[in-house]
């Protein structure tokens, strides 16, 4: 399958895109109002925001957007919240790795706007030794 749009069931919310939380809507046949269709549709824009979520995660060992409820998350996420920098220094900087560069390369994943984030082939070019 390549990088095209098709539907999905969903994932896991602290690593969905923003505008994946929000509801599709279809004109219902027959009854002139609106229905929810249920479906949510993955682009590769909201794929590199989940791709940073993991990068977050693999570079931290903390998931991201840490809140104990779902909900929590979800209005965090459509409210442009971002997972939290660690503070420089800290061990995961010195341990795991982190660089200012890489926490660009996240910070460029996690735009609200779908379309001012990381391209995923210019990701891969960047990230390719």
């Amino acid at each position: 399958m390549g990088l095209r749009n098709h539907p999905s069931k969903g994932g896991a919310p602290r690593y969905q895109a923003p505008e994946l939380h929000q509801p599709e809507f279809d004109e219902a046949e027959g009854s002139g109002g609106m229905q929810n269709s249920g479906v949510i549709h993955n682009t590769p824009q909201s794929n590199v925001f989940s791709l940073g979520c993991l990068l977050y995660e693999a570079f931290t060992g903390c998931l991201p957007f840490f809140y104990p409820s779902y909900h929590t998350v979800i209005y965090k996420v459509m409210s442009g919240e971002t997972p939290s920098r660690p503070p420089k220094g800290s061990d995961v900087w010195l341990e795991n790795g982190l660089t200012e560069d890489i926490w660009d390369t996240m910070e460029g994943c996690w735009k609200f706007d779908p379309s001012e984030r990381l391209d995923v082939r210019q990701f891969f070019h960047d990230w390719t030794p």
